[in-house]
């Protein structure tokens, strides 16, 4: 068992707790075959620099998506430092709402449709972010991906991360790996549950994460160059969040 310093190095330690919350069992992921190896030394360094970089950044926008007919869609927001986002949420069956989250708390509210900027604090309602609701989970792995610190890439390489192959990202080419699996017993045998989509200069354009559901599919978070902006909305998430106790900077 690796010591507490030596966890705090791999890109697993925050995501596995919550990977193995769902989708364990037989409901596994596809595996992936073609071009499949370990790291060479510049992956591990690649994907050993992808959250402190996303965590170096005021703000990230990205699309988050849900897969299957329930599935959701979020335009955020992401400041990885402080531990918070804001968005948009389109839903397959539901209008659309904003939306704004911690590790800690959820907070929703209607659009306006009045002309103001965003909602009042009192038209928001907040809940407790739980593991227990597959959206909640896609929601916690969005903020674990920035890290005040690189990871150790000896110990990425070292360990269970997979190069899967070479692809392209909106016309940037990246390299496809998987990140470390979790430690439960038997799980050399299955797919992993993340997959990273990095560039040559380790940014992350895309994070894929396998959460049980949606015939083995999974859920997808892409860096978009920006999102519609609704003026006021992240002064005002932040406000509601701290007021509900979920602030966390």
């Amino acid at each position: 068992m690796p010591t507490a310093s030596r966890r705090t190095l791999l890109v697993a330690a925050t995501l596995a707790p919550l990977l193995t919350a769902v989708g364990c069992g037989e409901d596994e992921p596809d595996p992936v075959v073609d071009e499949e190896r370990p790291l060479t030394g510049e992956e591990a360094e690649l994907l050993a620099l992808t959250r402190f970089r996303l965590h170096q950044e005021k703000a990230v926008p990205v699309r988050m998506e849900l897969p299957g007919a329930d599935g959701s869609t979020i335009e955020a927001t992401l400041a990885l430092a402080a531990g918070t986002a804001w968005g948009t949420a389109t839903f397959a069956d539901a209008p659309s709402r904003v939306i704004a989250w911690t590790t800690h708390v959820v907070a929703t509210a209607a659009r306006p449709d009045d002309g103001r900027p965003a909602p009042a604090d009192a038209d928001w309602t907040t809940r407790a972010m739980s593991t227990d609701v597959v959206q909640d989970l896609f929601l916690l792995l969005a903020l674990t991906l920035g890290s005040d610190r690189p990871e150790n890439p000896v110990l990425l390489q070292q360990g269970s991360a997979r190069h899967l192959r070479r692809d392209e990202v909106d016309g940037t080419a990246v390299t496809v790996m998987s990140g470390p699996r979790p430690a439960d017993e038997g799980a050399a045998a299955r797919g992993s549950r993340t997959r990273y989509w990095v560039d040559d200069e380790g940014g992350l354009r895309r994070f894929e994460a396998y959460l049980g559901a949606a015939d083995r599919s999974f859920a997808t978070l892409t860096r978009v160059g920006a999102v519609p902006e609704v003026p006021e909305l992240d002064v005002r998430a932040a406000q509601v969040l701290r007021i509900a106790g979920g602030a966390t900077g």
